[in-house]
């Protein structure tokens, strides 16, 4: 099954930048979390 080249480079493209989104997400997310959590303090309820 002969693939051409440019699937290959297409394939090889697409998945690098797949884990690019996955790291960043992995990087940005707690980060992001602790920006919301210090612009909108949880409210105790109940008090």
């Amino acid at each position: 099954m002969p693939r051409s080249k440019g699937m290959v480079i297409g394939f090889w493209i697409a998945t690098a930048l797949f884990c690019l989104q996955i790291g960043f997400t992995a990087y940005a997310q707690p980060r992001l979390r602790t920006l919301g959590n210090a612009a909108y303090p949880q409210r105790k309820v109940g008090t």
